[in-house]
Parts: structure tokens; C-alpha cells; sequence
């Protein structure tokens, strides 16, 4: 699960995938590369409720193990009820270990109100075959994060949109940009040309255009995520930390546009 801090609503899902986890709430996706045993990608797995108090994650059992779907309603239930944990390290030495340091980092990482920006389309509303579609969004500004450690270092967590991949939703190959080239008609670098227009079935089976259209789709889904990137230190030489995708999902009804002689 591991995205159960957000609210869940119905016709929320998360679920495990090949490459990590992967929730969709409210239309919006997001998921998270790791997967496999718990490691420096996915290290917030269980569950644990500190005196009935508070919860917060660990790479460690014993606790609520979040890959267990029979745990779902419990975990919601936790979170619901209890408010996070203030993060605190109980260790004998003066210095914060450095697998705690990046479980710390993860935390926060998590906790960044990461966004998928408003994706707009060009044309508007309907492709039209043979012509390009372009997709833009304004990018959000980096985030960024520092707090002292109980050892008296400075964790500081950063995190960008790296790359923008864009799917558009006819089996065609996808379209990976970097977000300066994710602009607006004529200079962005992400369109696609459609060849097939989207019809009902009943434009389809009855209509002479019908064998026009796509064979199967009434609308095209556009998918496009945003990769946020995060790099973390403390008081050493950057390192990277992972990333989370943020995705949004657009309808796109495209059209053709038919010549006629007088």
C-alpha cells in the first residue's frame, strides 16, 4: 500500500506493481519505483503505532506489513484515528546512522506535496487527424527541505520534475521530454500526429466513414507523467534518493476534417 496517507475515497485503488507501487486517487496516479524487498528505493513498509499515540513507517517488522492487502482497512483505520509520529532517533551514538538518515529523507520525501501540473492540449477539445496535437504544462518550482538531526547535522531534501513522458493513448510510442521542452505550439517538443479518428459504434457499424475510425476506441487517453526527482544530504555531496511519478489522465476525441469541392 504505502500511499494509505492519502485520504481514500471511493474508486481510490493502490496496488502493487512489477516496478513498485502504484495508487490512483481522485484520477490522479501516483506511484513509486522499487519493489522487491524492502531497500533504499521502498523503504517504508510497515506500519507501526508508537504507545497507541501515533504511527509512522519502518523498513522493519515487527509492524503492519502494507503489502498485505488484508492489512488495507486496518492501516486506513490507524491513519484516520491517529496523527503522524514526530520523527525522533533513539541511539546510544552521537551520530545519526546514515540508513536512518535516508529512511528520514524517504519520510519527507513522501510528506512533499508533489503535483501533476494542468496539462493543456493543442487543439483543444478535439484532435484533428493528420495535424499535430501538443501538450504543455506550466512546470511547478523545485522543493525543498531542511531540518536539524538529533545528532546537530542538517538533513536537507530537494526534489525537481526531471522528465515529462507523455502516452497518447493509441498504442503509439511514447514521448519522453525534458520539462523546459514541455512547452506550447509551435517550439514544445511533445506532439503526436493522429492517423485514426475516435467514433462511437454505432458511427462505426453504420456510418460510410465509419471504417475511418479507430476499430475499437471512442476517445483516446491521453496519459502523461511527471517524474519528480529527489536528492538528499547531510552535510556530504548530494546524493539521489529516488522519485515519485505523478500522472494525469486526459480524454481526447480527435476528429477529421473532410475537403469539399464546390
Amino acid at each position: 500500500m504505502l500511499l494509505l496517507s492519502l485520504p481514500a475515497a471511493s474508486g481510490d485503488d493502490c496496488r502493487l506493481t512489477p516496478t513498485g507501487v502504484e495508487c490512483r486517487i481522485g484520477g490522479t496516479t501516483t506511484s513509486i519505483a522499487g519493489g522487491g524487498d524492502p531497500g533504499p528505493a521502498l523503504p517504508l513498509r510497515y506500519l507501526r503505532v508508537r504507545d497507541g499515540s501515533c504511527w509512522y513507517w519502518s523498513a522493519h517488522p515487527p509492524g503492519i506489513d502494507s503489502r498485505n492487502l488484508a492489512h488495507d482497512a486496518r492501516i486506513i483505520r490507524t491513519i484516520a484515528r491517529l496523527p503522524e509520529c514526530v520523527w525522533e532517533v533513539v541511539t546510544t551514538s552521537t551520530t545519526v546512522p546514515t540508513s536512518e538518515v535516508l529512511v528520514r529523507a524517504w519520510e519527507v520525501f513522501r510528506a512533499f506535496p508533489l503535483t501533476a501540473p494542468t496539462v493543456r492540449l493543442e487543439p483543444a477539445g478535439n484532435g484533428i487527424t493528420g495535424l499535430p496535437t501538443f501538450a504543455s504544462a506550466r512546470m511547478p518550482p523545485g522543493i525543498r527541505h531542511s531540518e536539524a538531526l538529533p545528532d546537530g547535522t542538517t538533513l536537507e531534501v530537494v526534489a525537481t520534475i526531471t522528465e515529462v513522458v507523455v502516452l497518447w493513448g493509441d498504442g503509439s510510442p511514447a514521448r519522453t521530454v525534458a520539462p523546459g521542452e514541455f512547452g506550447p505550439r509551435p517550439h514544445g517538443a511533445a506532439h503526436h500526429v493522429y492517423t485514426l479518428k475516435t467514433c462511437t459504434e454505432t458511427y462505426r457499424r453504420t456510418h460510410p466513414s465509419g471504417p475511418n475510425c479507430h476499430p475499437d476506441l471512442e476517445e483516446y487517453t491521453i496519459r502523461v507523467e511527471f517524474v519528480w526527482e529527489a536528492r538528499y544530504r547531510r552535510g556530504d555531496p548530494w546524493s539521489d534518493l529516488g522519485h515519485i511519478v505523478i500522472t494525469r489522465h486526459l480524454p481526447y476525441d480527435v476528429d477529421e476534417a473532410v475537403g469539399i469541392l464546390h
